[in-house]
């Protein structure tokens, strides 16, 4: 059984150009550091 529609060249290129942006995405995430709480910066109560 084939698919509804036809694989062309526009379509495996549209779908490379999302490919490279979706791993410049990652790269640029694997780059963020983590959020660290500090003892200092933590909202003070008067408890």
């Amino acid at each position: 059984m084939n698919p509804p529609y036809e694989i062309t060249t526009k379509i495996l290129k549209l779908v490379n150009n999302i490919s490279e942006k979706i791993g410049e995405i990652n790269v640029t995430n694997l780059n963020v550091p983590s959020p660290v709480l500090r003892k200092e910066n933590r909202i003070k109560t008067n408890c």
